[in-house]
């Protein structure tokens, strides 16, 4: 089952490959010309744009306004930033009149809007724009470009939206990085330290592809903008590796599959730190590269899933079921180009998209898995801990036994800094009672006198247990007036107690006695001192209580 799901999840991405990739090819709408950096407009224009040579030099793009482009409120052109030194929109009205507008790298002006977008819209007038031109000087790649020209009305209103997505996206992705950093600190879970790290990469690459990063920068407007949005991309990536590496132990996976896939991260991470600052003329080789090696991380991290889930691990499997629709996006969007497609925001929003649901879902996972470790190690330390009780415990009586009573005695003393009294309590000739009525009856009696204690300092300051055959004791905190009172109840309850059909006509009663300790912490002398006193009570005919407070 788990290779199944596996090996479909690799199939449907392979079949993505004979999708038709729609690029945002310009060409289809814009014809060209290169010239140097300080030439006019050019008289020519080759179409459709295909130019050669621009990185260091100036390339014109020139459009026809189509009467559908023309609304109410005008016209608008909508760029997807890249990276150039400049960037300057002339809008060429039907009188001739020309409006040029312009933003350069470090500073986009007024025209930046959240989603990735640069938004140039000329004045209004009543003669409509016929004629758009682009220049941009040292553009890095012209594959990577996207431009639209569409009404004031359209892009206001995809603007809008847009803003909204990228807003909530954002806002999940930061508290989702968090709420999982805060919870790999608290469990000290590298699986989970690895997704907090994914969360964070990706909410950078957000930021800054989305220009809310110039809210705060605005010096990183224009090609550091970009350079950084492939640099957190890329680590998210690595980031997400590392994940599945955290999860598929070393005993779990063969060390050949484990060294790969960390070699795929380490090449995806390497290919990423080059295309900050390619050399001229190969970003757009260097994005196929980056696409091509993070398409093979994720098979990889598939396959590594996939035999993690095979040898049972849950993690894997809830890897593999929460990460496929992710892995499936940005596998898909390696290969299929969605151009101008959601808003204009394209496979940028996409990923951000698929970053923000997947966040949610594998943070409620981990939430649901932790609550259930929780609630099993919660129960195991109850059952460890009624264990114990257990064994201080009198399984006949249900008080404390010798070990128990002895131990809370202690507590009892350390707590009221000495200022406890103890009380031996006694049963008098209760060898007598099992050689008579048997050791049933003798069992009931103990039964009895235990209920009696229980019943009779239940509601004190004080604990009472059998430490041993007929014998009880009784540490209790108070005067020593209150001792002696709480003595002769105990001794009146157990000369009232009847065992009825069992041993008619039968009636015990105990001997005890009592020291008082005044500052002294030791217990043993405590119970030395109750001893003497329970020999002075049985000495004086028994059923008495006789105190000696040293």
């Amino acid at each position: 089952m788990p290779f199944r799901v596996a090996v479909l999840f690799l199939i449907s991405l392979a079949g993505l490959w004979t999708a038709e990739a729609r690029a945002a090819d310009l060409g289809e709408r814009f014809c060209s010309a290169v010239t140097s950096p300080f030439d006019a407009v050019p008289e020519r224009f080759a179409c459709p744009a295909d130019p050669q040579d621009y990185e260091v030099a100036r390339l014109w793009l020139d459009a026809e306004v189509l009467p559908s482009d023309q609304g109410k409120e005008g016209t608008s052109v909508l760029v997807h930033q890249s990276r150039f030194s400049r960037l300057a929109v002339r809008f060429r009205y039907a009188d001739g009149r020309i409006v040029q507008q312009s933003v350069q790298r470090g500073d986009y002006g007024p025209h930046w809007r959240i989603g990735g977008q640069l938004e140039f819209t000329p004045p209004y007038r009543e003669v409509p724009v016929e004629q758009v031109t682009l220049v941009l000087d040292r553009l890095e790649a012209f594959g990577v470009l996207r431009a639209r020209i569409l009404t004031a009305e359209d892009a206001s209103q995809q603007l809008s939206l847009l803003a909204v997505i990228v807003g909530a996206c954002v806002s999940l992705l930061f508290l989702g990085a968090l709420y999982n950093a805060l919870l790999a600190i608290g469990t000290r879970r590298a699986f989970i330290g690895w997704h907090a790290a994914w969360a964070t990469a990706v909410l950078l690459y957000g930021v800054v592809w989305s220009h809310l990063g110039v809210v705060v920068l605005p010096a990183i407007a224009g090609s550091l903008s970009a350079r950084l949005g492939t640099l957190f991309a890329t680590a998210a990536v690595a980031a997400a590796m590392m994940s599945v590496l955290a999860i598929v132990g070393r005993d779990t996976a063969p060390n050949w599959l484990r060294w790969v896939a960390k070699l795929g991260a380490a090449g995806s991470v390497a290919a990423g730190l080059l295309a900050v600052y390619p050399p001229p003329g190969t970003l757009e080789s260097l994005a196929v590269t980056t696409g091509v090696l993070t398409l093979l991380n994720l098979v990889i991290a598939a396959l590594l899933a996939g035999w993690g889930w095979a040898t049972g691990s849950r993690e894997a499997r809830d890897f593999l079921l929460v990460w496929s629709v992710s892995m499936l996006a940005l596998g898909g969007l390696n290969i299929v180009d969605l151009g101008h497609f959601l808003l204009g925001g394209g496979p940028q929003l996409a990923i951000l998209i698929a970053s923000a649901v997947q966040i949610l879902w594998l943070s409620a996972l981990v939430t649901v898995r932790l609550s259930r470790l929780r609630s099993e190690r919660d129960a195991a330390r109850a059952e460890k801990s009624a264990l114990a009780e257990l064994a201080e415990r009198d399984p006949l009586t249900a008080l404390w036994n010798r070990r128990g009573f002895m131990r809370r005695a202690e507590e009892m003393l350390v707590e009221s800094e000495g200022r406890v009294h103890l009380l031996l309590v006694d049963l008098d000739h209760f060898k007598a009672v099992n050689d008579r009525h048997g050791h049933d009856v003798g069992d009931l009696v103990l039964e009895q006198v235990a209920k009696t204690l229980e019943g009779t300092v239940n509601g004190r300051r004080a604990a009472a247990g059998r430490i041993g055959g007929e014998e009880f004791a009784v540490s209790f905190r108070g005067t020593l007036d209150e001792a002696r009172k709480l003595a002769e109840e105990i001794r009146r309850s157990v000369a009232a107690l009847r065992f009825g059909g069992k041993a008619p006509g039968l009636s015990v009663t105990v001997s005890i006695g009592i020291s008082g300790t005044t500052g002294r912490f030791n217990l043993l002398a405590l119970y030395r001192e109750a001893d003497q006193a329970l020999y002075d009570s049985k000495d004086a005919g028994r059923d008495v209580v006789t105190v000696r407070a040293g």
